[in-house]
Order: structure tokens, then C-alpha cells, then sequence
């Protein structure tokens, strides 16, 4: 696969003026990542000063998803009582760096196939962290965000190039089969990839972001000694395996081979796999409401 460092990426995108700004709600949430002393209260705090990303949070939190019988009215109750700190402070900063974007000027872009490869991706990762043994196991927390980012260059490209992205998107209706990297990088000058590495560096968001993206460029990432990129990028492959939003059943066409991940066999698997698709309507559901 060609190179996809930001040094090929043309100079004109990585001039700062197309870059829109970092809310301040998603400056100090990422202030918070990686310090493992941040209080709930902080938390709630810094998400309750943006009203919409609050609205959000407290309704993923009553989502069918978590299954929760009685309502949940504050972001305090949605950390406490269904989604946990972690998780919604990296649901919480993955919608406000996104929020920055604007796709609407994309015909070939969906917010809805975006948001469900991220949160699928994300829920995916977490489920194998969670199945691998205690003393290999990486921080489930940090492979979650890493997942729900891992595309974020997409979003990048529909904001910067609407028009020329969307002429991509067309080739790739007529031509599943085609390189979407190839033809991104042809008539864009860039691909997805490299733009979100490129959006990392500016935004000086959590270098594993970048990481993980990187594997997703580099197959041979997978066979490296990191449990926690391995895991996100073959959660990335079996996404590719699930059918388009407007399907009402998703298929899983059996390209996952997780053979390098160390405690991850079969029986596992399988497990997993009934689980993601058992929750598959929800997790969809979710990703409208993004």
C-alpha cells in the first residue's frame, strides 16, 4: 500500500486556515484525557456547559442500546448509573471534535455509516479487550476512544472537499471493488487516512489516535507487540465486513482473522459476534441520533 505520512499530503490542506477550530468544550475535555484523577463532577461540569452535547449524552444514555428502564435526566446519573466516566468523556469529546465539521455539502457522505463504524468499531474493541486475559489486557478505555475516532479523517475530507469527495464516493457506488485510498489520494491529493493523522498532529489530540490510525494504512501494525493497536485494527476489518446502515440485517462476510491476538480464539469470538449482532439494531440507532 503507497505511503500515507502527512508529508504527502499537498501543502495547501495543512495550512491552518482550513482547519476549523477545536470547540472550547472539546479543548477541555481533552485536557482531561489521560489523567486517571479527573473527577465525575468535573466531567459533568464541562459537558453540561455545551447544552446540545449534554442533550446528547443523557440520550444515548436512555438509549434501548443500555436498556435502561428508568429515565436518566443529568449527565452526573448517565456516568453513575449506565455509561461510566471513561466512556463519556470519550462519547462526550469524540461529538465535539466531529461537531466541528461540516458534511452536509457531501451528497456521498453518511453521517449515519460514520457514526456506526465508529461506535461499531469502538464496541467491538472494547468487547475483545474485555475477553483477553487480565494480565495482558490493555486499557479497555483508551482502545474505545481509539475506535471511535480511528475515522475521523473522513469527516476532515467531506468538510474540506465536499464537491471532489463526493465524485469519489459515485466512482465507489459503480465500483465497490475499487481503492477508495487510491482515488482519494487522485482526486483530492490526500486520503482519509493522512487527513486524520494530519487533524491529530494539529489538534494535538491523543497521539494512540494517530497510532491507530496508522494501522489501519499498514497491515503488518497488526503483528506487532501491541495488543491494544492489533485489537482496534482488526475491529476495523470486521466492520468492513457488516452491511450498509439502510440494511435492515447486517452481514458479516468472514474476512476477521484475529490470529495474532494473543487469548482471542473461536469459542470467543463467536461470542462477541453474537453479542455485536444482537445489539446491531440499537448500536444503528445510536449512530441516527449522532
Amino acid at each position: 500500500m503507497p505511503d500515507t505520512s502527512t508529508s504527502d499530503v499537498r501543502p495547501e490542506i495543512l495550512d491552518i486556515k482550513h482547519l476549523p477550530p477545536l470547540s472550547v468544550t472539546a479543548s477541555r475535555l481533552l485536557e482531561t484525557v489521560g489523567n486517571p484523577e479527573v473527577e465525575i463532577a468535573e466531567i459533568s461540569y464541562i459537558i453540561s456547559q455545551d447544552p446540545g452535547l449534554m442533550a446528547r449524552i443523557i440520550g444515548l444514555a436512555n438509549a434501548a442500546y443500555f436498556g435502561q428502564t428508568v429515565p436518566i435526566t443529568t449527565v452526573h446519573d448517565a456516568i453513575v448509573r449506565v455509561l461510566g466516566l471513561n466512556m463519556v468523556r470519550s462519547l462526550a469529546l469524540s461529538i465535539s471534535v466531529s461537531g466541528a465539521f461540516k458534511v452536509d455539502g457531501c451528497s456521498g457522505f453518511s453521517t449515519k455509516e460514520y457514526w456506526f463504524n465508529a461506535i461499531g468499531c469502538a464496541t467491538l474493541s472494547r468487547m475483545m479487550v474485555l475477553r483477553i486475559s487480565a494480565d495482558e489486557r490493555p486499557d479497555p478505555e483508551q482502545v474505545y476512544l481509539g475506535g471511535l475516532l480511528h475515522n475521523l479523517g473522513c469527516l476532515v475530507l467531506a468538510h474540506l472537499f465536499p464537491a471532489k469527495l463526493s465524485v469519489v464516493y459515485e466512482i465507489m457506488r459503480k465500483d465497490p471493488d475499487a481503492d477508495l485510498l487510491m482515488l482519494q489520494r487522485e482526486h483530492l491529493g490526500v486520503d482519509w487516512i493522512s487527513a486524520g493523522k494530519w487533524l491529530v498532529k494539529r489538534w494535538h489530540l491523543p497521539e494512540f489516535v494517530s497510532e491507530v490510525m496508522a494501522a489501519v494504512a499498514d497491515c503488518s501494525y497488526i503483528s506487532q507487540d501491541r495488543y491494544d493497536i492489533a485489537i482496534i485494527s482488526s475491529a476495523i476489518q470486521w466492520m468492513k465486513g457488516y452491511s450498509e446502515m439502510e440494511s435492515e440485517e447486517p452481514i458479516l462476510r468472514n474476512e476477521f482473522e484475529p490470529g495474532s491476538i494473543s487469548g482471542l480464539g473461536k469459542e470467543a469470538l463467536d461470542l462477541i459476534e453474537d453479542k455485536f449482532l444482537g445489539h446491531c439494531k440499537e448500536l444503528k440507532a445510536l449512530a441516527s441520533s449522532l
